[in-house]
């Protein structure tokens, strides 16, 4: 984690930076007309049916070149290695898993972009404004009756789909995904399933509360989409919340632990993207991991307490933001948002009408891990970026204060500060303090112990079990046992 630099000392020649400003314009153009919303530039080749041989398997050839190269390499020296779909996931999750099966010859990884898959012409294209919860997957989609006859028709166009790179790549044997009720992965599981293959599904986040988990493992049965060969969770709560739900297609469901967590051993990343050279000129940078008012509150949770919310907290922890960034014009804030819902449009033009330059709003794009790994300081409420955060030795402030009677906070609140792994604001003017003596450079919030360190591991190891950077190799090996298995032999 100390390996990573400065962009003004990773950028070199002005022609790498021209080179990498272009490729960046390039990227941004091809997401504004074919990705965000998807295929807004391509809707065509769809209503003619030549979506798959004119966009998506060019697109699959260019992401996996050299994987396609080596796989065909392998097959000429009389090799049959087994195939293993990934779908991509926007923090790079199978990224280890990718590197470390290189150098195998008994398997290559060929990365699937989501964006191919054209879900949001079958599902959110049609039909009513959905309503329901901010959960945007399966779980949900699927207990709205509007959605069947568009699921039936989607799960039509992924038998077309999986079929197209059967016929390209001969074989197929895996397809690896990170979620089982991921909006974009629930019927090209059963595609694939129906088709002889196998699903393997490393659950991401398994970041809940007690109470959470036995809602959503109701949520999860009453969906029926928990339906994957092979699930690998973050913790043993996960694993028994989805083992409640799971299928008669479900043969295992094992804890892993969360690959997720591989970056904070692995990965070696500079800060190149272009906006870091101008967030550079800051003396201080402050991350705000901001929430959404019903974050961790799931309508069917709390039927009884429709208009329980934590807008008290979020606009008590805005006030003070404001305040540090109108005070403070050297010091940037990074206004962080995990969903959708996180967007409070209120601050965010509040902060542009003050002309505040240091207040810079950035969605779930921007990777979170390097913003932490960037910042000086964190704060947060409940969310899984706050138990990563406990990667770091940054100091990290939980916000907890403003919490309806309603709530049992040992059932239905995350455990972020329950072994002193973080600081508590436990009101609106404790966040003040803590703010001022961060500006002052308090040595105490920056002190990290042994104790500390300590109690950072165990607390997010209550979600992030065995997280030890050996997640990839992990999951690489159990590919290999389940590749041995009858199930998989052609």
């Amino acid at each position: 984690m100390n390996n990573f630099v400065n962009v003004a000392d990773s950028v070199g020649s002005g022609g790498f930076r021209i080179a990498h400003r272009l490729k960046r314009l390039l990227a941004n153009f091809y997401d504004r007309h074919f990705v965000l919303p998807p295929h807004r530039g391509v809707r065509p080749l769809y209503w003619c049916g030549l979506e798959i041989p004119l966009y998506v398997l060019p697109l699959f050839f260019y992401y996996n070149r050299r994987a396609l190269l080596r796989f065909y390499q392998l097959r000429l020296r009389g090799l049959n290695p087994a195939v293993v779909l990934y779908l991509n996931e926007a923090d790079g999750r199978f990224t280890r898993a990718a590197q470390l099966s290189a150098e195998r010859t008994d398997m290559v990884l060929f990365k699937l972009h989501k964006h191919l898959l054209g879900a949001e012409l079958f599902i959110f294209s049609r039909g009513p404004k959905r309503t329901v919860g901010f959960y945007d997957d399966a779980r949900m989609i699927y207990m709205e009756t509007w959605n069947e006859q568009n699921r039936k028709d989607y799960f039509s166009y992924c038998l077309k789909f999986v079929k197209a790179f059967r016929f390209v790549l001969g074989r197929w044997d895996l397809l690896l995904g990170g979620s089982n009720n991921d909006r974009l992965a629930v019927e090209l599981i059963g595609a694939f399933q129906s088709l002889g293959g196998s699903a393997v599904i490393c659950e991401r986040e398994g970041t809940g509360t007690d109470y959470s988990y036995e809602g959503e493992a109701e949520c999860f049965k009453a969906s029926q989409s928990i339906q994957a060969h092979y699930i690998f969770t973050a913790n043993e709560k996960h694993r028994q919340m989805f083992n409640h739900a799971r299928l008669p297609s479900v043969r295992e469901i094992k804890v892993l632990g969360e690959l997720d967590t591989d970056f904070w051993f692995h990965w070696n990343r500079q800060f190149v993207r272009p906006e870091y050279k101008a967030w550079d000129s800051y003396r201080k940078k402050f991350l705000f991991l901001t929430f959404g008012v019903r974050n961790y509150i799931e309508p069917y949770l709390f039927p009884q307490y429709p208009e329980i919310s934590w807008s008290q907290l979020l606009s008590d922890t805005e006030d003070e933001v404001f305040k540090l960034a109108c005070t403070n014009p050297d010091v940037l804030v990074f206004y962080k948002m995990g969903h959708l819902e996180d967007n409070n449009k209120a601050f965010i033009k509040k902060c542009k009408d003050a002309g505040l330059t240091n207040v810079v709003a950035l969605d779930r794009s921007f990777p979170c891990e390097e913003l932490m790994l960037y910042s000086d300081a964190i704060i947060g409420f409940q969310t899984t970026a706050l138990f990563e955060a406990l990667f770091t030795q940054k100091p990290v402030l939980f916000l907890k204060w403003a919490i309806p009677d309603c709530i049992d906070q040992k059932t239905q609140m995350l455990p972020i500060d329950r072994l002193d792994a973080v600081d508590v604001a436990h009101s609106k003017s404790e966040l003040a303090d803590w703010i001022r003596r961060w500006l002052e450079d308090d040595k105490s919030l920056a002190d990290m112990t042994p104790e500390r360190l300590a109690a950072r591991k165990r607390t997010r190891e209550i979600m992030f079990f065995d997280a030890d950077g050996r997640g990839g190799e992990k999951l690489v090996l159990e590919l290999e046992r389940l590749l041995k298995e009858s199930s998989f032999e052609r």
